[in-house]
């Protein structure tokens, strides 16, 4: 092995609601130097000062990682899936003119081969005094790794990792879950009620001149019965060639509470 790192996982204390930092040790156990990179699943997450570089033989290196700050905190039980993937190639003596960048461009097109992988995985640890006892969880897919930045970008809305299905995964399932556990409460339909209160006042309204209507054509019918009985067969005639008030209900009425009474029972 070329390199080892101190230590074995990273882990980040809580709040991180602003920047948080952990060093990581690259140790070169090689008898040759070596020139190494630093990638990592969540690159628009983390900020990596050096991110390459060249390490002499039983030297080490100090790496700066920069958790950048969230808006908020994440829940207490979520499970940070983030890695780093630290890669390191032996500097023989036909390469040491060569700067590292251009030693892992020849590298990563023509020798494969001779790069060495350690991976290192993210735990995201609790507020100092506190335990939680969570730990990072493998993922059943291999991460898809990509180089560290070195310089700061702006904050993201929440812990990003590229091993889940995309970017912003933890918002989508909280946003999610606010959806399937909050039940509804949208208020009843207003046009519905306002209808059903007019529908009432109208049918009231109708029973009532339905009531007068009948009244006044009793007391009519009583009245005409009255003036036959006093009057003579030329009154009886003209009484009976006038206008009088119908019997029945009129047929408008009728219809009008036939409607309201239709209206009434599709509501209920």
């Amino acid at each position: 092995m070329h390199i080892a790192l101190e230590p074995s996982e990273l882990g980040f204390r809580r709040p991180f609601t602003q920047e948080v930092t952990q060093s990581l040790t690259i140790k070169n156990t090689h008898y040759e130097p070596v020139a190494f990179k630093v990638k990592t699943t969540a690159p628009k997450q983390y900020c990596v000062r050096p991110n390459s570089g060249r390490i002499e033989a039983g030297q080490s290196v100090t790496v700066k990682v920069l958790l950048q700050a969230m808006k908020e905190d994440p829940p207490a039980d979520f499970r940070c899936r983030d890695k780093f993937l630290v890669q390191s190639v032996a500097i023989t003596a036909d390469k040491e003119s060569q700067n590292a960048a251009d030693i892992w461009a020849y590298v990563d097109k023509n020798d494969k081969g001779a790069i060495e992988e350690r991976k290192i995985r993210v735990v995201f640890l609790p507020v100092e005094g506190e335990s939680n006892g969570l730990s990072a969880v493998p993922t059943s897919q291999p991460p898809s790794y990509q180089e560290a930045n070195s310089t700061t970008r702006p904050a993201p809305a929440g812990p990003v990792s590229k091993s889940e299905s995309k970017p912003d995964d933890y918002v989508s399932r909280a946003e999610t879950a606010s959806h399937l556990t909050t039940p509804s409460t949208s208020p009843p339909n207003s046009d519905l009620t306002a209808q059903l209160a007019e529908a009432r006042q109208q049918l009231a309204k109708l029973r009532k001149q339905l009531a007068d209507q009948e009244a006044r054509g009793l007391r009519q019918r009583n009245v005409s019965s009255s003036d036959e009985k006093a009057a003579g067969g030329g009154q009886f005639a003209v009484q009976m060639g006038m206008q009088a008030a119908p019997d029945g209900v009129p047929v408008k009425i009728v219809a009008v509470l036939c409607l309201v009474s239709f209206l009434l029972a599709l509501l209920f």
